[in-house]
C-alpha cells in the first residue's frame, strides 16, 4: 500500500482509498491516535484560569490554534516553542475539532 502525508496533519493516508474504504481505514487507524491525542489537553483551574492547555503547561490551545490559523506551520510553531511537539499540536487541533463537533449538534440553520 503506498501512503501520502495529509499536508494539514502530517498524518500519513493511503493512496487510492475512496468512499468507504478510506472511511473504515480511516476508523480503525486513526481515531484510536486522535482519542490518544485529546488526552494530552488538561483543563485545570489553577493554570491559565482553566483554559485548555498542552499538558498542564502554560500553552493554551486556542494559542496554538491561532498560531496554525494564521498560517504558521506546524513546524514554525515546534521551532517557537521547543518543549511542544507534534503531537501537542496534533492534540490542539482534535480537541477543537471535538468541540466543534460537540457545539455543531445543537445549531440549526435558517
Amino acid at each position: 500500500m503506498v501512503f501520502t502525508e495529509c499536508t494539514t496533519t502530517g498524518i500519513s493516508l493511503p493512496v487510492g482509498l475512496q468512499g468507504a474504504r478510506l472511511s473504515k481505514w480511516r476508523h480503525a487507524t486513526i481515531l484510536p491516535r486522535m482519542s490518544k491525542l485529546a488526552e494530552r489537553i488538561t483543563i485545570d483551574p489553577e493554570v491559565c484560569h482553566g483554559k485548555p492547555c498542552i499538558r498542564g503547561m502554560r500553552y493554551p490551545v486556542e494559542a496554538m490554534l491561532e498560531y496554525l490559523a494564521g498560517g504558521d506551520t506546524i513546524e514554525d510553531v515546534l521551532l517557537e516553542f521547543p518543549d511542544l511537539d507534534r503531537d501537542d499540536l496534533l492534540a490542539c487541533l482534535e480537541f477543537a475539532r471535538q468541540a466543534l463537533a460537540a457545539r455543531s449538534q445543537h445549531l440549526v440553520l435558517s
